[in-house]
């Protein structure tokens, strides 16, 4: 005689029924449709873009619940800049430049949100003395200004230096509570290989492919094409690459202007045609 077959009557609850059928996820922006909070952001750039100094630019505006590019910081966020690409003189113009132009917003409130550490990483250490500055500070926002020096990446093709390079940038970011968003500046190449039926170059971030499979975000920031413009400048934009379920998905063309007899350069969006 067989024996009898035992039916388990008891039904497991499967999550995944509720998150199909319950309400939309709530994600909590920084800068909404711009920056998420605790999202990795790659943001490559051309040589000559201005990559730092839109981010300069963005800290402060951040800092002081500034309008930026057309968006508005949910409320002044803290902002830490490291920076171990750009001299002294060099930062410090950036920052005068980028505060003018955002017609001097409050310097109370820039003391209180805003922080640049300055060839502080670099080194082999270079995680201790992050995690230091980020435990202190607490910051919404941290800035990589780039990658290579500031995590001391002596081979910037190796893909397995960089992947933990990323988890150890990802684990800075959980320092912060809640956890920071971070834009890492790397720099970017153009791919002429096998380019579209419209001759159109690709972009990729210059290095290890890892960066752009496990970042959030990729943006590449570019130089429009041809000459400068009779103030020595360029148009630029920036074009989203690759974004997950939050973030910038609509290109930014910026449309730099010199005030106040170049005391500050300030940053105007502009569309197509206008």
């Amino acid at each position: 005689m067989s024996n009898p077959v035992i039916v388990d009557t008891h039904v497991i609850e499967n999550p995944v029924v509720a998150v199909l059928t319950g309400s939309d996820p709530v994600v909590q922006w920084l800068i909404p449709d711009f920056i998420a909070q605790g999202s990795l952001i790659v943001l490559a750039g051309e040589p000559g873009a201005g990559k730092s100094f839109v981010c300069y630019t963005l800290g402060l505006a951040g800092a002081t619940n500034t309008p930026i590019l057309g968006f508005q910081p949910t409320h002044p966020l803290r902002i830490l800049y490291f920076d171990q690409e750009n001299s002294r003189p060099d930062r410090d113009q950036y920052l005068r430049w980028a505060w003018n132009g955002l017609n001097q917003p409050s310097l109370p409130m820039i003391a209180a949100n805003f922080w640049v550490r300055h060839f502080e990483l670099g080194t082999a250490d270079w995680v201790t003395r992050a995690a230091s500055a980020i435990t202190d500070i607490q910051p919404d926002i941290i800035f990589i200004d780039t990658a290579t020096p500031c995590c001391a990446i002596l081979d910037e093709n190796d893909n397995g230096i960089a992947t933990q390079v990323i988890n150890r940038l990802r684990g800075l970011q959980a320092i912060s509570n809640p956890p920071a968003a971070m834009i890492v500046l790397k720099h970017s190449r153009i791919i002429t290989e096998g380019m579209d039926g419209d001759n159109k170059p690709r972009r990729t971030i210059r290095g290890a492919k890892a960066w752009a499979g496990a970042a959030d975000a990729v943006w590449f920031h570019v130089r429009t094409a041809g000459h400068p413009r009779t103030d020595g400048l360029f148009n630029t934009y920036i074009e989203p690459a690759k974004t997950r379920a939050f973030g910038l998905r609509q290109t930014i063309r910026i449309n730099p202007v010199w005030i106040d007899n170049q005391k500050g350069l300030q940053l105007n969006r502009y569309h197509n045609g206008s």
